[in-house]
């Protein structure tokens, strides 16, 4: 048990940019927030607001329950707008999507936004004390403070088991941890609002998934292994630092920092990707199903090929994103991202992709 706190270094994330990058494919995450708009405050009575988006990757998202927060702000209101991200995030993305859309935001003019970016972890104090109304976080917070060590194992159904027993108890602490920096930086009666990636809990509390993603980028990547192109060392490498929690889990996280914050809210729901719609929609043709794979296929790594890339790395000194993707890491890539597309058009291509999603609303004490 004592592994599961001893971390190997910090969770750097770097969302893809470019060609396929995450403002153009995080379909799924932007539909995971239309529930979550219920749940924004009515700010009718303020002359002012401090916002924090946590988490913010490339920034297009976070517009969306913005801009229908803002919306009840009385005119000529100033907001103070902050986006954090972990410091590799892709910053030239958000500026340029924040400015090519300040019209919106500020409803034409209508209101003063001050915009501050910062490019830190959630899981340190990233802005100062008592100084925020309105915290926000969409679909960041499965990601774990560290990598953490590969528990002993001697079959994979063994390393399915122990990963899930070392991320909850991780993901416990994390939370935690992050709910009482955040309530250092909330004014007491503010809010903290989130979408999480989560797990249903079956009839023995066990996490069931679905999606077809998960099972075509197994066999993907045993193919890879068994042909040699990757070793099974730098498919372990691969391990992501994220947990989707259950409900139970969460709440169990929360009920622990009661202390400092209420809960008003928590809720789940089942988020199709728009693709599967789009499917069910269509005539099935095998253009039909082609389209499918690329959208959920492309979605997937649009946020987690940087974990391909680091475990590819395994071996070397520098792993993180300072070093540009090679030419052979982009062809294993390349060569991944289409072995997957292939098994969900032959195998997997009439399983909805989707995602328990979990939401709260705290009130900070």
């Amino acid at each position: 048990m004592a592994t599961f706190n001893a971390p190997l270094g910090d969770n750097e994330i770097t969302m893809k940019t470019g060609k396929g990058n995450y403002n153009e494919h995080a379909l799924l995450q932007a539909r995971a927030i239309e529930p979550a708009l219920a749940l924004l405050p009515d700010l009718s009575s303020h002359a002012s607001i401090s916002i924090v988006d946590y988490g913010c990757s490339q920034g297009s998202n976070s517009l969306i329950p913005l801009k229908a927060l803002l919306s009840t702000l009385p005119a000529n209101s100033t907001v103070s707008l902050t986006l954090n991200d972990q410091p590799f995030n892709d910053w030239n993305t958000v500026s340029r999507t924040l400015h090519s859309r300040e019209d919106e935001i500020t409803r034409g003019g209508d209101l003063k936004l001050i915009l501050n970016i910062s490019p830190n972890s959630f899981y340190n104090q990233v802005i100062q004390d008592a100084s925020v109304d309105i915290a926000l976080s969409w679909s960041a917070l499965s990601y774990l403070q560290h990598y953490l060590p590969t528990p002993p194992f001697s079959s994979l159904p063994e390393m399915v088991t122990r990963r899930k027993q070392r991320n909850t108890a991780q993901a416990h602490i994390d939370l935690i941890n992050l709910l009482r920096l955040r309530a250092l930086e909330i004014k007491k009666g503010g809010y903290f609002i989130a979408t999480l990636g989560g797990m249903k809990e079956g009839d023995g509390g066990e996490n069931i998934a679905s999606a077809p993603t998960t099972y075509a980028m197994m066999k993907a990547l045993q193919d890879l292994v068994a042909a040699g192109t990757m070793t099974t060392t730098q498919l372990l490498g691969m391990d992501p630092p994220i947990h989707e929690r259950t409900v139970t889990e969460l709440r169990g996280s929360l009920d622990s920092v009661s202390d400092l914050w209420t809960i008003q809210h928590i809720s789940t729901q089942t988020i199709i990707h728009p693709a599967w719609d789009s499917l069910q929609a269509s005539q099935k043709s095998e253009q039909d199903y082609k389209e499918y794979a690329e959208s959920i296929v492309d979605w997937v790594f649009s946020a987690f090929e940087w974990y391909i890339i680091k475990g590819l790395r395994v071996a070397e000194e520098e792993k993180g994103p300072r070093k540009p993707v090679t030419d052979e890491e982009r062809m294993v890539l390349d060569d991944l991202i289409e072995r997957c597309k292939k098994y969900v058009r032959e195998e997997f291509k009439d399983l909805p992709c989707q995602v328990e999603y979990l939401y709260f609303k705290l009130v900070r004490n």
